[in-house]
């Protein structure tokens, strides 16, 4: 049986105007106008999901929606023309839970789980809180930082890291409350 890798790219955009789209409903359906607010967005380095066979060849390469969805929404919303730091953050973060992904298909075989929910999901939350992937990552940043063992990274940038994970999380969450409120309403 041929094993699959996956990783995360990501891929940069320089100099572009995103145009704050305006959906209004009328008799017809539904049509999308372009509001007048501009946002001017230096660069934004978008994610994306990789998957190889054993050979290298590229099976698929799937945009991170949810990820590049709040890089965009960190430009527009917050009036901020990069995002560099978010983007190489996530990348980390992405990476982290593909690792915790391996690592679960290894021993799934090893031990024939059944249960699917049990796979590691960076949109899916544990209840029991040292069992989430944001505290399980938080827990490598910090081992990171202040093992000498291991692949070592400054403390300031294990905190912007975690920071932007949560930044995420909450953002991620509003964008996903709004489109529903927004949804029952139509």
């Amino acid at each position: 049986m041929s094993e699959n890798t996956y990783e995360i790219r990501s891929t940069e955009v320089k100099s572009f105007t995103y145009k704050t789209p305006i959906i209004m409903q009328d008799e017809a359906g539904l049509h999308a106008y372009t509001s007048e607010k501009k946002t001017f967005i230096k660069k934004i380095i978008f994610l994306n999901e990789v998957c190889r066979d054993k050979s290298g060849k590229i099976l698929s390469y799937k945009p991170l929606y949810h990820v590049n969805r709040f890089l965009i929404d960190h430009h527009v919303t917050d009036g901020k023309q990069e995002s560099e730091q978010y983007s190489k953050a996530l990348i980390n973060y992405f990476s982290f839970i593909i690792a915790l992904q391996k690592s679960w298909d290894k021993n799934k075989r090893n031990r024939d789980f059944e249960n699917e929910n049990q796979r590691p999901r960076w949109d899916l939350m544990n209840k029991r809180k040292s069992q989430r992937l944001t505290y399980m990552y938080r827990e490598a940043l910090k081992a990171s930082a202040l093992d000498q063992s291991q692949e070592k990274i400054a403390r300031t940038t294990a905190t912007a890291y975690m920071n932007a994970v949560v930044k995420f999380y909450k953002r991620i969450v509003l964008i996903i409350d709004c489109y529903l409120v927004s949804a029952s309403l139509a």
